[in-house]
């Protein structure tokens, strides 16, 4: 269990190695359980407002797709601050 979790650990902060990569990971997190939290609501009958659909489906799926194209965005940026190829970079990192 604990091997997993430090590669857990290792593979965040791999993807997050500047200010892009952790935004695309905290977005991309962020969208995820909010999705999830206003669909149980929607399930257990606490929301009934037909506008929380639009924000559910619309908003939260946009915000993840963006989030998770930032990471290679941030991973492509930081291979051009090193002036290393990805292959090095992940064999440093990991």
């Amino acid at each position: 269990m604990k091997i997993m979790l430090r590669r857990y650990r290792n593979f965040i902060r791999g993807v997050s190695v500047n200010k892009t990569g952790k935004t695309g990971v905290i977005l991309t997190t962020s969208s995820f359980l909010t999705l999830f939290i206003f669909e149980l609501a929607r399930l257990a009958g606490i929301v009934t407002n037909s506008y929380v659909g639009l924000v559910t489906y619309m908003l939260f799926p946009g915000v993840f797709i963006a989030g998770l194209l930032l990471i290679p965005v941030g991973w492509r940026q930081y291979c051009r601050e090193r002036n290393k190829k990805t292959k090095e970079l992940l064999a440093e990192t990991f």
